[in-house]
């Protein structure tokens, strides 16, 4: 009998109904199968690894009475979808619903079964801790940072977060599709310049580290002029062969800075009138008079060192102090919608011993003199400085009648330093698996200070 009439319920044609017993008892058995989870493949297409058992399974059943055998051939081969079939029949084999069971079992099982097997496997590790350049970026979920017991020793903050990176302030709004804020690609691209950088420095370095963040533009070597190129937002400019950073800013935006913080520090002070639970000043201001000057120290079979010698002219007598300064690392910042770019400056400053000064004084000639007056506001809750610095460097020329003439050119400069000290804590925690934040929200939060200054002066430009 053909498929067709299988579905179509059609009698079986005569010479099937004179066919014996055991083949029709093992037809019924095989058909009584079909109502198991098999494909229509399987119904057409049996098994020939069940039709001994199936062939043993119809020898040994009792003989049916002939009223049944009658009314037997009378039926379609295929029993109605609503009928149970046997219990005898329905019931699996046990080889059949083991895993790895063969192709005569049930598919579907067998696929089961292999699925287990495969998410029960684990790729191998080859790291405990995988290298910095290989991990994943950590999403900055709150309800899965570690919570730590308190601040570590010589930190001056918290451990409470300071961005919120998986809520909105609109109630019917989500961040994201991920409910995550996905870290900007600057902040990013810093903090990683930063990390690779701040990891190789010994222990004993530490205290003698400096990163701060300059104002100024990245400039053409072969034009001279600020670098045009086809971006529109701030990015990282990796080509430091053909440019060089001019640290300087015009006078007018110099003083709108000054203004701007003498600005926030009066608001501040105004909204806590009374309120004695917060600190009665914003900032920590400091009015500096300091000349410097520049050294190129040789040694036999060393290299040539590049001394600092600092004059406090606040102070009488004046009070010299010096410093060997190794630079170590520079990143530019390209704000093209902004008025000026940003280099962010890495380097070592150890302190030269009271006793070696003078003799630098007395058998050197210093190559570069600066007179600074510096006004340094200190932020504690960024963990940052701003220094506004006026420089005037002096030139000798001669005068109509002959005489020596000093003359000063001025500039100014506006720079941000942070404190290194909490950038290491926050680093140490990143790797001890502690707080997988607090060093990027230091990093942001000093790109933050650097932007908002930025976008006071630009708005004079305009």
């Amino acid at each position: 009998m053909n498929l067709g009439g299988i579905l179509n319920n059609d009698s079986p044609p005569a010479d099937e109904a004179s066919r014996p017993h055991q083949e029709r008892s093992a037809s019924e058995a095989s058909t009584a199968s079909v109502h198991q989870r098999n494909s229509i493949t399987n119904i057409l297409n049996g098994d020939d690894g069940d039709a001994p058992a199936a062939a043993a399974a119809a020898a040994a059943a009792p003989p049916a009475p002939a009223s049944t055998e009658t009314t037997a051939s009378k039926e379609p081969a295929t029993a109605p979808t609503n009928t149970t079939a046997p219990a005898t029949n329905s019931a699996p084999s046990a080889s059949s619903s083991a895993p790895g069971a063969s192709a005569s079992g049930d598919p579907i099982d067998s696929g089961l079964a292999k699925i287990a097997q495969l998410k029960g496997k684990t790729r191998p590790r080859r790291y405990s801790t995988p290298p910095v350049w290989a991990q994943e970026w950590v999403p900055h979920v709150r309800d899965e940072a570690p919570v730590s017991s308190g601040p570590q020793l010589g930190s001056i903050l918290s451990d409470k977060r300071v961005f919120d990176y998986n809520r909105t302030q609109s109630v019917d709004l989500e961040c994201s599709i991920s409910g995550v804020i996905p870290a900007q690609s600057v902040v990013r691209t810093i903090a990683e310049w930063i990390f690779a950088n701040f990891r190789d420095i010994s222990p004993q370095n530490r205290p003698f580290v400096e990163l701060e963040v300059k104002f100024g533009t990245i400039t053409d070597k072969r034009t001279s002029n600020r670098i045009s190129i086809d971006v529109a937002t701030d990015c990282v400019y990796t080509n430091h062969s053909e440019v060089y950073f001019e640290m300087e800013v015009a006078e007018p935006a110099f003083k709108e800075v000054q203004r701007y913080l003498g600005e926030l520090e009066s608001k501040y002070q105004e909204s806590g009138r009374g309120d004695r639970n917060r600190p009665r000043r914003k900032f920590s201001h400091l009015e500096t008079d300091i000349t410097d000057s520049f050294y190129q120290v040789e040694r036999p079979k060393e290299p040539t060192k590049s001394i600092r010698v600092s004059k406090d002219n606040s102070l009488s007598p004046a009070r010299y102090s010096a410093i060997e300064k190794q630079r170590i690392s520079d990143l530019f910042v390209h704000c093209p919608s902004s008025m000026y770019d940003l280099r962010l400056s890495l380097a070592l400053e150890f302190p030269v011993p009271e006793q070696n000064i003078e003799a630098i004084i007395s058998k050197g000639t210093p190559v570069l003199q600066r007179e600074k007056k510096r006004s340094s506001w200190t932020h504690a809750p960024t963990v940052s400085r701003i220094d506004l610095t006026r420089v005037s460097i002096p030139k000798d020329s001669r005068g109509q009648s002959g005489r020596k003439v000093v003359e000063y050119t001025s500039n100014y400069e506006i720079e941000q330093e942070i404190d290194t000290n909490e950038v290491f804590l926050a680093m140490d925690k990143f790797k001890a698996g502690e707080d997988a934040f607090r060093f990027e929200e230091l990093v942001e939060i000093f790109l933050n200070n650097a932007r908002v200054l930025n976008s006071v002066v630009t708005k004079i430009a305009r």
